[in-house]
């Protein structure tokens, strides 16, 4: 009897050291995944799946360029807020270029995370992905990067920096210094040709320095302001004078 509860406590003790050693080896291998990449997720990602109904579409059946617009701006927000911890508005977008169409039927998925964090601004890489659930299939449909600024009406904004931890991470953080170096003198360039160029009213009566005229004449003359609710912030669409001073105030951070 003693013998036979002996035999049983032995190998209790044996399966619990066991348990213990699978454990620290499992934990060991999760740690070196995550050393490698495998299995880590960017806290600052966001993922957003849409399925493309009729109302999505233009007249050719397929998904409005606005209606894809609306969803990347929303994901990338959702990802600049994540990281901000307070609401952001979109200070721009680079250029997009579609690779394929999407249709009714089909499934839009957008994946957001912020590449690199300034003092209140952030560049936000975007990727959209089409799937069609019949045949399985997957297609990149784009790629785009949009920059983010943090608003907080009662205090100044300092966001807290970015810490890459996989190569692509790295890599998309050191090139986003450049590209932001890149739109700042872009938006300098165009405000000095547009500064030299002269406009005819709209009673055909002459012609006018555009630096002649106030920003209110300009942004009447030349843009139609159109405002969209989000994120509790009323977006509204910058003329490309306002654009650039917005870029001053970025650069002066």
């Amino acid at each position: 009897m003693i013998q036979t509860v002996g035999n049983h406590l032995r190998r209790g003790l044996a399966s619990v050291f066991s348990n213990r050693t699978s454990r620290k080896s499992a934990s060991r291998t999760d740690s070196d995944n995550m050393a490698d990449g495998e299995g880590y997720r960017n806290p600052t990602e966001v993922q957003m799946s849409q399925l493309v109904l009729p109302c999505h579409t233009n007249q050719r059946g397929e998904l409005s360029v606005g209606q894809l617009l609306k969803w990347i701006d929303a994901t990338a927000c959702l990802s600049a807020e994540r990281h901000a911890g307070c609401p952001c508005v979109t200070a721009s977008m680079d250029d997009i270029y579609f690779e394929h169409t999407i249709s009714v039927g089909q499934v839009v998925n957008i994946k957001a995370k912020v590449n690199r964090a300034f003092n209140s601004s952030m560049e936000v890489g975007i990727q959209v992905v089409s799937e069609d659930l019949c045949s399985e299939k997957q297609w990149c449909v784009c790629k785009a990067l949009a920059t983010f600024v943090a608003h907080r009406e009662l205090s100044k904004v300092k966001l807290k920096p970015t810490v890459p931890r996989t190569e692509e991470e790295k890599t998309e953080h050191s090139v986003a210094a450049e590209r932001r170096r890149m739109r700042l003198v872009y938006a300098d360039t165009i405000k000095d040709l547009l500064a030299n160029c002269v406009i005819q009213d709209d009673l055909g009566s002459g012609l006018q320095l555009l630096s002649s005229l106030p920003v209110a004449s300009l942004s009447s003359l030349h843009t139609k302001r159109k405002t969209s609710s989000f994120t509790g912030l009323t977006q509204q669409a910058l003329s490309p004078w306002e654009m650039g001073d917005t870029w001053h105030l970025l650069d002066a951070e």
